[in-house]
């Protein structure tokens, strides 16, 4: 997108849009500590990246997309552990 402005001005809104529905104000009783803060904005921006992913890709699953989603499950299996 930062190099391309015709991708930009069709994704960006789509970004902002998603941007705005899942920032961190909007679900304060998960954000409990810096360390939940944290990894629910590693989350989000995982989710946006494979989302965006996706988009460019016509809709198929990335290559990677399985190992990126079992580490960030692993972090969140690791902060559970943590309390």
């Amino acid at each position: 997108m930062a190099n391309d402005p015709a991708l930009r001005e069709q994704i960006g809104p789509v970004v902002a849009q998603f941007s705005a529905l899942v920032r961190p104000g909007t679900m304060p009783a998960i954000l409990t500590s810096p360390r939940h803060r944290d990894f629910y904005l590693l989350a989000r921006e995982t989710m946006l990246g494979l989302a965006l992913g996706r988009a460019t890709g016509r809709g198929r699953p990335l290559s990677h997309e399985r190992a990126v989603l079992a580490q960030l499950s692993a972090a969140a299996a690791e902060l559970d552990d943590q309390g």
